[in-house]
């Protein structure tokens, strides 16, 4: 365990996979990079710091009942082009591409099931809300709603004179 988020752990063998899937991204980017740059960049910490984002929000979207399924994963990972070959999934390219990043299938679809959760949170709090006139005057009314109070004062002897409890009554009232 390298780092614990709200009490998920994070495995050693977690943060290297998406260390080496982050590195294999930056290398497809601007092509070989030495580990002096790696060092100078703080490439580690980085890559660290947003394992633990992505837990975070992974774990706000499931709090909100945001869910990913099998097939959306499945579907997902079909439409990548570095997989395709004439425009059809190739689970060759699949498999090479895994085992050239040094990643699990495992690991790689949990990111993805990861990255759709985190878009469909992104995608849940921006969404506009629309609300019809009647709603918005409703709404509205509440808020400039007024409570008018008036107060008066009965002494108790004068409300002594008109009540008249029983043993009867006051027993009922407490029941």
């Amino acid at each position: 365990i390298i780092a614990k988020v709200n009490g998920k752990s994070i495995s050693l063998k977690e943060f290297s996979e998406y260390y080496n899937f982050q590195l294999a991204q930056l290398k497809q980017t601007f092509g070989d990079v030495s580990p002096e740059l790696l060092k100078e960049l703080n490439f580690e910490q980085k890559v660290l710091q947003d394992l633990i984002e992505k837990t975070l929000l992974k774990e706000q979207a499931e709090k909100l009942g945001i869910k990913v399924n099998t097939n959306e994963v499945i579907e997902t990972i079909k439409k990548i082009p570095a997989f395709q070959e004439k425009g059809e999934f190739s689970p060759e390219k699949y498999k090479l591409f895994l085992a050239n990043f040094n990643i699990s299938s495992q690991f790689f679809e949990k990111l993805i099931e990861t990255e759709l959760a985190i878009m469909k949170l992104k995608l849940f709090l921006t969404t506009p809300i629309i609300a019809s006139t009647d709603e918005v005057i409703n709404y509205l009314d509440f808020l400039n709603q007024s409570i008018f109070l008036r107060e008066a004062f009965i002494s108790f002897s004068y409300c002594r004179k008109l009540v008249k409890p029983t043993k009867e009554k006051i027993k009922n009232y407490f029941l």
